[in-house]
């Protein structure tokens, strides 16, 4: 029962999608205001009736569900192959303050300087090109979101990828395992990491001419 993560991340998808579903229904309404009001209590019961559907995800399990797989993972991983968030057998609270720095590590660990074998420092390179695209998207953000059409999509697909990469990162800190677990939100990250980015055109571009 180790890795049987899958009901966490069914709820964190189908939480997205949900959103997104509302978000374009709201857009495409005349009357948005009770649109909006009557779509945000919809997805409050909907994302209610998700906590039902396993044991695992009911708000009174999941915090404890997530630091027992936590625990057992670091149990089994050697020491410097896993990510430390100190004291959550003491708080479990903590975990939400360890959240927005999860997100990131669940996408850029480990390190280069991190490494200790062959397929951690492959990682660490492929981590290393997130990083860089990261710094240069952040960059064109203000021309990304001057597309309207764009914004919610952007929202809800960064949303997504850094929730579920938080979720992981905690529960999964192994690198081997999180590396191999993080395919459920890689695709949405790298998407919007390439998402009209110049080089990529100009080299796309090129292709197109060569063939």
């Amino acid at each position: 029962m180790l890795f049987e993560f899958r009901y966490f991340v069914f709820a964190i998808f189908f939480s997205f999608v949900l959103l997104l579903l509302l978000f374009h229904f709201v857009k495409s309404s005349h009357h948005k205001k009770t649109k909006a009001i009557g779509s945000t209590l919809l997805l409050i019961i909907a994302v209610i009736s998700i906590s039902f559907l396993h044991p695992n995800l009911h708000i009174n399990n999941i915090i404890d569900v997530i630091i027992h797989n936590h625990n057992s993972v670091v149990d089994l991983s050697q020491p410097g192959d896993f990510m430390v968030f100190p004291q959550l057998d003491v708080n479990h609270w903590r975990l939400f303050l360890y959240l927005p720095f999860a997100s990131f590590f669940g996408i850029l660990r480990p390190f280069l300087w991190e490494s200790t074998n062959v397929l951690q420092f492959l990682s660490s390179l492929e981590n290393t090109v997130f990083l860089l695209l990261i710094f240069y998207q952040i960059r064109r953000l203000p021309t990304l979101w001057k597309k309207a059409n764009v914004k919610y999509w952007f929202i809800l697909s960064i949303g997504y990828a850094l929730s579920m990469s938080a979720v992981l990162a905690i529960s999964t800190p192994n690198y081997g395992s999180l590396n191999r677990y993080r395919i459920v939100f890689l695709p949405f990250l790298v998407f919007w990491l390439l998402y009209q980015n110049p080089i990529l055109n100009k080299w796309q571009k090129k292709m197109v001419k060569t063939a």
